[in-house]
């Protein structure tokens, strides 16, 4: 089954109207499932009123139920403002259910980042695990 979301337009001023403070945002993104997996994509631009280009994201992600209690799941994320600068993202996760409402997680997340106005690059990387509980 097919599921989308849609935003189209969302404009925010943070308090009293300073330079920067208004921020507008598009954004569009869907989902299809097609038994135990789901596929995502996404598209999201957000710009501030003294921005000269936008900042855009793409995201392109799936997940998968493995089992009752563990699920995988992998996303892609491209942002870029305009020639400035850009950033490649991959998230890997996995779940695994301890009870209803209650799941051990882990998180595995590189980035790259460059400036291209001066060349500068940089790379993280992100390990994350712990305990999620749905009240």
């Amino acid at each position: 089954a097919a599921s989308y979301t849609v935003t189209a337009f969302d404009k925010n001023a943070a308090g009293a109207k300073t330079a920067g403070s208004e921020i507008t945002n598009y954004s569009v993104g869907g989902a299809y499932k097609l038994g135990d997996a789901k596929v995502s994509v996404g598209y999201i631009s957000n710009e501030t009123d003294t921005s000269a280009d936008p900042t855009t994201t793409v995201v392109i992600g799936g997940s998968y139920k493995v089992s009752d209690k563990i699920g995988v799941a992998a996303a892609m994320y491209r942002q870029e403002t305009g020639d400035v600068a850009n950033s490649s993202r991959m998230l890997v996760s996995g779940t695994y259910a301890l009870s209803k409402k209650t799941n051990l997680y882990a998180v595995y997340t590189p980035v790259k980042t460059q400036t291209v106005v001066n060349g500068a690059k940089a790379e993280t990387t992100t390990l994350a695990a712990g305990l999620a509980v749905a009240f």
